[in-house]
């Protein structure tokens, strides 16, 4: 049944129009809306153009030239560079054929003729009139991928039916793996034969498998089946026996193929998918390139079985007009729009799914920019437009690694009181990933979202992948795993040039040092660029420790050391580097010990303050007459927004002219030694008056408890304590910005020193931040120290690096489980019943005697975790909030964390 009446088709106001709804004087209360507005939540999916079109001999059962894969794929223990496809959905290797029948009169497999294939959907297909197959090779070798894609597919042999979907093959070079997968099926087409048509598009007279050569092994997923969906993927897995594995429910890899034939992809705005919206809802998305009408499409089903559409809507018309269209209330309503261009070619954009109410729901925006990001948090915000005209009960941030995020994601609760709008923190994240976040907002009717925006986190990976030294052997081949090296050069040999590549190509900096044998600084640390060579580097008689530091764009660090002997004299005489040597200026320098200078032009000078600083100007530094000073800052706080550790106090020196020195001048500071823990040195850094921060001058060459650099100009100066592997900046980790006269300042203060939990590169703890899965099982983990029995993860969600250790050990003690599903979701955030049946778990309470727990709220606390959360009280591990009140489903957060893992560790003791 067509769910739709009376329409008239009118042009739309910026691709935006309004749906007017009649509808009776009944209205429903918020009890109709039992099905959730849950998101269609399809992957969108990066674009790749100037696909190459495929000819056939024929638009009906036509056969294809030789298609060049772009490297060579085994295919049951054959190596191919070439395959060869068909109009009705076959590719086949060699001896390409259209002597074969269709799916419908197939009795048994495998099949005869052709002998051999791979069939995403092998039907009774056409490419009138606008069905077009492309390829192309992404990516480089030794992973690269062939991709293969029927697009815009019709059946057979009725021109004037709508397309019912786009299929691809991929094909792995690394792996041999195939994958069939379905971007786009649809059952929009006219309306004669409707119940087969309903079932055709999802493979229920279709072929779906591979087959080998010479009528041998085949593995079938359907055959004349209903049984595909939009967006699923099909994968076979060679073994080493020459056959195949199939997964059937594989993870879809999101890839479109586009050329000039065709209008650009258009993405849908709103309403944003999984929400609630008006029954007089306002529709948008965004321009397609080259197109010059769209079609919006709409249906009470994920399929687009019982559907309708308005055609004909025109980009460039102005006008606003109405037509009326009747919306059920609290029905689900799926819709998508398709791009057109001039010559008829035609793409379909992703669905996006909204239940309709009579009830005004919450809305929200979110903001388009996304700040803060590291490589585990960011920050994001939204704002609320409208309460709904009912009382919002919960709003935040839902994010995750797929688009249109929902509250079963990961989310970042956001204070209730306050302004409309609001920013969280989320937490959890992996690095150098993309995510998706929405704003959300909850009152009586249930959930609404906002706008989705997209970030990639930092990368962490520091890693070399390559390494050379000019005129050097190294002991071993480079591997980014193997961290120190040795070499040998003879005596003639007395410098050196590096050349390194990494192996993100999205890194921070690479720096190279070298040390004589007395471990006394000789050069650097020098600025390495990806892949470029660096100038010439001393090598003195004797071993040469040169040290490379590899930071990542988030800031951490790995050291690279190659030790490199260089051969000693004829009389076997070592230099340290210590020989001394140089030339004295004619005339002699000005000398100031009050931190005031005056220097003629031309002159060279010394200028010192409390021995503490030591200013040397070389003559002819500058053109003009040099007046200079130097001031102790006596107020420093504002200049350690981050809790950076000094190891001398903060000068400002000043001069008379704006322009930069000729010549380097020496800045030598004395720092205080007893500031350094074991894995620390210091560098000397400037203040960054615009972007307020401390910025490292490199070449710094340290002597004692001395520091020398040169610079070119003059501004705010200090000596800084560094981490000696990543060369960044040591924080005081006690004294973060946004803790002191929190309520867990001690407890945060206390977690920290034992190593049980980090805070962030921008000096904060961000205590009232919410806490995941994944983030809690590392701080409990940290606090416990249990045996590292090298657990094996058997959770099937990804799960990051850096906590998988953490989970596979909470999850060996019993403390997590995962869900029904076998995933263990470790970026959604923890409740506070969750946390204490983890607590009792880690505590080995007895959670079988207490009934009742004695909080104001106690009828609210789920059963599974009642007996868990009068334990946990009993002991002193965890408490209430304010009122006596537990708040079971409340999000924990970081302060809560810890506090509670303290008083764990003091139960214990």
């Amino acid at each position: 049944m067509r769910i739709v009446k009376n329409i008239r088709k009118s042009l739309l106001l910026g691709l935006a129009f309004v749906v007017m709804v009649s509808w009776g004087s009944t209205l429903h209360s918020s009890e109709a809306y039992a099905a959730s507005a849950l998101p269609a939540n399809q992957p969108i999916e990066p674009i790749y153009e100037d696909a190459t079109k495929i000819d056939f001999d024929d638009s009906d059962d036509g056969v294809s030239g030789a298609i060049p894969i772009g490297f060579s794929f085994d295919f049951y223990g054959t190596k191919n560079e070439q395959v060869y496809a068909n109009t009705n959905g076959l590719l086949m290797f060699n001896n390409p054929t259209d002597d074969y029948g269709t799916p419908e009169s197939l009795e048994e497999l495998p099949l005869e003729s052709p002998n051999h294939y791979i069939t995403a959907f092998f039907a009774d297909l056409s490419l009138e009139p606008d069905g077009t197959v492309l390829y192309k090779t992404i990516g480089e070798a030794p992973n690269r991928k062939f991709v293969l894609q029927y697009t815009n597919m019709r059946f057979c042999c009725n021109s004037n039916m709508n397309p019912f979907g786009t299929f691809q093959v991929i094909l792995y070079e690394s792996t041999n793996v195939i994958q069939l997968q379905y971007p786009n099926l649809m059952a929009i087409h006219l309306p004669y034969d409707p119940e087969r048509l309903a079932n055709e598009p999802f493979g229920s007279n279709a072929l779906i498998g591979i087959q080998e050569s010479d009528i041998g092994d085949y593995v079938t997923y359907s055959l004349r089946e209903k049984s595909l969906t939009a967006k699923q993927a099909i994968q076979f897995i060679p073994d080493d026996q020459g056959s195949y594995t199939m997964i059937r429910h594989a993870q879809y890899e999101p890839i479109l193929l586009n050329n000039e034939l065709f209008p650009g992809y258009t993405q849908l705005i709103g309403p944003a998918d999984g929400t609630f919206a008006p029954l007089s809802p306002t529709f948008q998305w965004e321009t397609a390139a080259n197109a010059v009408s769209y079609e919006f499409i709409y249906s009470t089903d994920s399929e687009f079985i019982n559907w309708d559409s308005i055609t004909d809507i025109e980009e460039n018309n102005l006008d606003m007009k109405e037509f009326e269209i009747e919306l059920e209330d609290g029905a689900t309503y799926y819709w998508k729009v398709a791009a057109r261009n001039d010559d008829g070619y035609t793409t379909y954009s992703n669905t996006y799914r909204f239940v309709a109410s009579s009830i005004e729901p919450a809305t929200v925006e979110t903001d388009l920019e996304v700040s803060q990001i590291n490589s585990m948090s960011a920050i994001a915000g939204g704002t609320v437009t409208s309460d709904g005209g009912g009382e919002v009960t919960e709003r935040g941030i839902v994010y995750s690694t797929h688009p249109n995020p929902t509250v079963i994601d990961g989310k970042s609760l956001a204070e209730l009181d306050g302004a409309d709008a609001f920013s969280v923190h989320l937490t959890g994240l992996q690095s150098a990933t993309i995510y998706y976040a929405r704003a959300y907002v909850i009152n009586e009717i249930g959930v609404s979202y906002g706008n989705e925006v997209d970030f990639r986190t930092l990368s962490s990976s520091a890693s070399l992948k390559t390494l050379t030294l000019s005129n050097v052997t190294l002991d071993q081949t480079v591997s980014e795993n193997v961290y120190a090296y040795t070499g040998n050069v003879p005596n003639s040999l007395s410098s050196i040039t590096i050349s390194a590549t990494v192996s993100d190509s999205t890194y921070g900096t690479v720096t190279a040092s070298v040390y004589n044998s007395a471990n006394i600084l000789v050069a650097g640390p020098i600025s390495l660029a990806n892949g470029e060579t660096s100038s010439e580097l001393p090598l003195n008689v004797g071993s040469n420790r040169i040290e490379l530091f590899v930071i990542a764009q988030d800031g951490t660090g790995t050291k690279y050391t190659a030790t490199i002997t260089r051969a000693a004299h004829d009389n076997g005489s070592v230099d340290n580097g210590n020989n001394g040597g140089g030339s004295s200026n004619s005339s002699e320098p000005v000398i100031s010990t009050n931190g005031s200078l005056t220097l003629p032009v031309g002159r060279a000078g010394e200028v010192r303050l409390d021995n503490e600083l030591v200013i040397t100007i070389p003559a002819s530094a500058s053109s003009k007459e040099l007046k200079l000073s130097i001031e102790k800052v006596l107020n420093s706080q504002n200049l350690l927004s981050k809790n950076e550790l000094l190891a001398s106090s903060i000068y400002e020196v000043l001069k008379n002219f704006p322009e930069n020195f000729n010549k380097p001048v020496t800045l030598t500071f004395a720092f205080d030694s007893a500031k350094l823990n074991s894995n620390q040195t210091v560098a000397i850094f400037y203040f960054d008056e615009v972007k307020k921060e401390w910025v490292k001058v490199n070449g710094g060459k340290i002597n004692g408890s001395h520091i020398a650099v040169e610079v070119d100009h003059f501004t705010k100066y200090a000596v800084l304590v560094v981490d000696q592997a990543t060369g960044l900046p040591v924080t005081d980790s006690s004294n973060f910005s946004d803790t002191t006269g929190h309520w867990a300042e001690a407890q945060i203060k206390q977690a920290v020193s034992k190593g049980i939990v980090k805070g962030y590169s921008d000096g904060t703890f961000k205590p009232n931040a919410t806490v995941t899965r994944a983030e809690f099982a590392v701080m409990l983990m940290n606090a416990l120290k249990p045996a590292d029995n090298d657990t094996k993860l058997s959770f099937t969600d990804h799960i990051a690096e850096w906590a998988q250790k953490a989970i596979a050990q909470a999850s060996e003690a019993k403390i997590v489980n995962g869900y029904e599903d076998g995933s263990f979701r470790p970026a959604a955030s923890i409740s506070r019943s969750e946390l204490a049946v983890m607590m009792a778990r880690a505590a080995k309470a007895d959670t079988t005697a207490a009934t009742v727990t004695n909080f104001a709220d106690d009828s609210q606390i789920p059963v599974w975790a009642k007996g868990s959360v009068a334990a946990v009280k009993e002991l002193g591990i965890i408490s209430g909030r304010s009122g006596n009140l537990f708040v079971p489903n409340d999000t924990a957060t970081r302060a809560e964390a810890v506090t509670i893992i303290i008083n764990l560790l003091q139960l214990k003791k």
